[in-house]
């Protein structure tokens, strides 16, 4: 089977790049991220020619509302009639949870747009929903960083593990497809200043955390909860963060 996996190079399309190829099938790294690399329809049916299923991972290269939206929205309406000349049978998208309860965050929008458009296509897909990445804590922090404080939201959120992200997908991608939305999560909820503080705090970073009620950065419109409406898909043997930060100092330490 033939995969081909759209992304920037980052670090979800590197891990499911290599879970679908140690899988034993033929898989396709395409960075289409960058302002310059965005192909049009002729373009991605080159691209997608013999392949039975398609990954969006991509990341808009700006947080700007309307840029996100316009990166989104163009990339997706190529890729699905790309898909629909080509025969792609499956059409596997990331996404992030809780972007329909944050219609004032220009970023949830535009996946919740994206996600639609994905819906309405005649291409059979898989829609997956994951919560914040272990990984990804600093990039938050910094994004809501403001006179050397990082101003958080506070919500409530449930981080899971990049690679557990990336096997799921991968597995997801080889399966049927389930016309649905699939979410993922790790195991424990925290409080989003008590996250970062929790992955942050060993390596004496020098942001502040204070809670701001103002602050739209994972904010919700209902009850400031960040995670899975109906339960995740990942069950609690997934990674705990405690966990995944031993295993992440230990390395560091040699």
């Amino acid at each position: 089977m033939k995969v081909v996996v759209v992304g920037d190079s980052g670090l979800i399309q590197a891990k499911l790049v290599e879970t679908i190829a140690t899988a034993g099938h033929e898989v396709v790294q395409a960075l289409l991220g960058a302002e310059q690399n965005r192909p049009n329809v002729g373009q991605l049916i080159h691209l997608l020619d013999g392949a039975s299923v398609v990954v969006d991972v991509s990341v808009a290269p700006s947080l700007d509302g309307s840029e996100c939206l316009r990166f989104h929205q163009t990339l997706t309406i190529n890729l699905l009639a790309a898909e629909l000349k080509t025969g792609v049978g499956h059409h596997v998208v990331l996404s992030v949870v809780g972007n329909r309860n944050s219609q004032d965050n220009g970023y949830f929008h535009a996946k919740a747009v994206q996600e639609e458009l994905v819906r309405l296509s005649p291409v059979p897909y898989s829609i997956v929903h994951a919560t914040q990445f272990f990984e990804f804590v600093k990039s938050i922090a910094d994004l809501a960083t403001v006179d050397n404080a990082a101003r958080l939201a506070p919500a409530v959120v449930q981080p899971v593990a990049a690679q557990e992200v990336a096997e799921s997908l991968g597995a997801i991608a080889l399966g049927t497809p389930v016309n649905d939305t699939v979410e993922l999560a790790g195991p424990d909820h925290f409080g989003l200043m008590e996250f970062v503080d929790l992955v942050l705090s060993p390596h004496q970073e020098p942001q502040q955390t204070l809670s701001d009620e103002q602050e739209p950065l994972l904010a919700t419109e209902a009850d400031r909860r960040v995670v899975p409406e109906e339960g995740p898909s990942l069950d609690a043997t997934s990674t705990r963060l405690l966990e995944w930060l031993r295993t992440q100092r230990d390395a560091e330490s040699g």
